[in-house]
């Protein structure tokens, strides 16, 4: 059975001095005059559902009694059906079946005549993962031209002004198998040299911004004995990246982790030529070993920053992620809770546990990255990275 609908916008309805009725109440119209509580059930064969939206009433889906709805229930309740009587959704008496939800309408016998009872989900066509048809049409959910969303049907979570700038765009709010969700959206991200496209939003493509002065870089090496077939290439990797004459004005920090103690400052910041020395030095000093700590050492070792620089976290290491008190998991909520206080990014470059580090460095606005044994490799993914071939 075909459903019509018909809404009436009330008027007035942000006036404190009006009376404003009880939003989901059955309702009705008759006659101009709008009915709502048990009196819709006089004025209606079927009453609606109020709903209530931008300080409007709107009461929809009930049947005028002379509407063609209404003079096919034949009016006048079975002989058998006592005024005031139910007659459920599965009597096959009932007049008020209809499709979707409408299936499980009941029928009340008023004064010797039916009156449709609204079943529960009854109104707007919503999107839903159950897939019903609230609003008995026989379409459900992304078929029915009717459907209403929850929310905006644009919507934007990223910083005011970048909308629509570069490679940022709104989602927009789509019904799927699972119900409602957002897609599309594109938030800034942290720019990426020689991809041709503005990253961050904010009206560059491949920029170098500030020549990466005013830049300090905290790096977290992993010095521990399964390192070394990567630390050599790490070495010069880092050395021959930060000599490039765009650093002049950053500063370095090494932080070494799988030694005797949890970590260890090899230096603090300084210029690339100084960290060069210092890493080469401590390269082959006598190390005993011990466990790479890598989040504790982020965490703890980069809690002093150089005042007015942007701050940078990358770590190297070939191992998976090491908890000091045996728990990765609070080392790297630490990091996530610092870096988002002190305003740093964590990137780095790995071989194993891909999932548990990426949960940590998208939660710092970071990247990941494979270590290789390639120096030139890492270079040059960080020169994109930063932008040094901008």
């Amino acid at each position: 059975m075909k459903r019509t609908f018909l809404a009436l916008l009330l008027t007035g309805c942000n006036d404190p001095t009006i009376l404003i009725p009880v939003c989901d109440e059955p309702c009705a119209i008759d006659n101009g005059t709008l009915y709502v509580g048990d009196e819709a059930f006089w004025h209606s064969c079927h009453p609606g559902k109020l709903q209530c939206a931008d300080g409007l009433q709107i009461c929809e889906g009930f049947k005028a009694r002379d509407s063609e709805f209404c003079q096919n229930m034949a009016g006048n309740c079975d002989s058998d059906v006592e005024d005031g009587e139910v007659i459920s959704y599965w009597d096959e008496r009932n007049p008020c079946i209809g499709e979707g939800v409408c299936r499980y309408t009941s029928a009340l016998c008023l004064n010797g005549s039916y009156v449709c009872l609204p079943p529960k989900y009854y109104g707007p066509e919503v999107c839903d993962a159950e897939h019903r048809d609230e609003n008995c049409n026989g379409l459900v959910n992304e078929e029915d031209p009717d459907l209403v969303m929850s929310e905006n049907q644009f919507e934007y979570g990223g910083p005011p002004g970048t909308i629509n700038v570069g490679e940022c765009r709104a989602g927009v709010r789509t019904c799927g198998e699972d119900g409602e969700f957002l897609f599309g959206e594109i938030q800034p991200t942290q720019e990426v040299c020689g991809n041709g496209k503005d990253d961050d939003c904010d009206g560059f493509i491949d920029e170098d911004e500030t020549g990466n002065a005013g830049v300090a870089f905290s790096l977290v090496v992993d010095f521990s004995g399964s390192m070394d077939s990567y630390i050599d290439s790490v070495i010069e990797a880092i050395c021959d990246w930060s000599s490039n004459e765009t650093f002049n004005q950053s500063l370095f920090q090494v932080i070494a982790v799988g030694t005797e103690e949890p970590y260890v400052e090899v230096i603090d910041f300084s210029s690339a030529s100084e960290v060069c020395f210092a890493m080469g030095d401590f390269r082959y000093a006598i190390l005993t070993g011990g466990s790479e700590f890598v989040p504790h050492a982020i965490y703890d070792g980069t809690r002093e920053w150089p005042a007015g620089l942007d701050k940078r976290v990358i770590f190297f290491s070939d191992e998976d992620a090491q908890g000091i008190d045996g728990y990765a998991e609070d080392d790297i909520y630490m990091v996530t809770e610092e870096c988002a206080s002190q305003g740093y990014t964590v990137g780095g470059f790995i071989s194993t546990d891909y999932a548990t580090w990426l949960g940590m460095t998208r939660q710092c606005n970071g990247w990941l990255e494979s270590l290789s044994m390639d120096p030139y490799e890492m270079r040059d993914s960080l020169n994109q990275r930063f932008g040094t071939e901008c």
